[in-house]
This record gives C-alpha cells, sequence and structure tokens, in this order.
C-alpha cells in the first residue's frame, strides 16, 4: 500500500470518527431540550406544618381514664406555597373518641395558604378505664395533585 492510500484511510477515519461524534452529540442536546422545554423546576422536599394548642406536648395529649376535653388547634402552615392538609391522629386505645365541634371555623381537611392557618375546635373523649395517649400531625400534598388521603385513622367531615 502506499503512502497516499495510508493518508487518505487515516483521514477518511478521522472524518467518520468527526460526524459520528458530532452526530451523537447534536442529537443529545436535541433531546436534551426537547425533555426540559415547557418543565418547571421544583425543589423537593416535605411540606411542613406546626399545630398549635395548650394541650399538647411534641403533638401529643393524655387523657386520664373517663375525661373529656375541647380544645382548638391551630394549623401552621410552614411552607413557601399554597398546599392540601389534613389533621388526622392515632392512639393506641380503641375507646378514645376525636372529632371536631360543629362549630369549628375551618375544616380539619382542605387547603391552606402558604404560610397561613386554620382554626379547628377538637373534641377529645377518653372512654375507656385506663389514660390514653393521642398523637396529632397534618399530612399535605400539592394543592392540584391528588394525594392519598389517610384512611385508616383521620377525623371525620
Amino acid at each position: 500500500m502506499g503512502k497516499k492510500k495510508i493518508i487518505f484511510y487515516i483521514c477518511l477515519l478521522i472524518l467518520v470518527a468527526l460526524i459520528t461524534s458530532i452526530s451523537y452529540f447534536s442529537y443529545a442536546f436535541l433531546i436534551k431540550e426537547d425533555e426540559y422545554h415547557g418543565k418547571i423546576n421544583m425543589v423537593t422536599g416535605t411540606l411542613d406544618y406546626k399545630i398549635e394548642s395548650s394541650y399538647l406536648e411534641d403533638n401529643k395529649l393524655t387523657l386520664g381514664a373517663g375525661e373529656s376535653i375541647t380544645t382548638n388547634f391551630k394549623i401552621v402552615s410552614l411552607n413557601p406555597i399554597d398546599s392540601k392538609y389534613e389533621l388526622y391522629y392515632t392512639t393506641t386505645n380503641p375507646n378514645v373518641e376525636v372529632g371536631y365541634a360543629s362549630d369549628t371555623i375551618d375544616n380539619p381537611r382542605g387547603e391552606i395558604a402558604s404560610t397561613g392557618s386554620k382554626n379547628i375546635k377538637i373534641i377529645v373523649r377518653n372512654n375507656s378505664d385506663t389514660s390514653a395517649t393521642i398523637t396529632f400531625g397534618v399530612h399535605g400534598g400539592f394543592v392540584n395533585v391528588e394525594y392519598d388521603e389517610i384512611d385508616d385513622y383521620g377525623l371525620a367531615i
């Protein structure tokens, strides 16, 4: 093989490699542009809420045997966006009843403005002969996105 043929094949090989590289990276850039077109940037994280009440300590309320109370809960959104919220409770005592008063200002489930608050009048009854601890919390979600509601425990609406 002559020297000119070797140089020709090397140049041809470099040209093919160059065309292949440009095609591959151009396609990758086009795909990337396509993937992100029309999307919004979103910071991931959790939605946070605070429950305020004179009866709560670390979101827990303890009632003696046969006791009942009526108190106001203030749910405060610590989020920079509007969100859905749902007040819920858990307890290991099946004889505890938790509900909200008919004259409550806000429902235990709904939408809450960013850094806004909701006021809910809660009624808690311990119908057992032992003390009971009830833990309250707030489950949240984005306003325009469906989320799983808490069916196993919660406040009836």
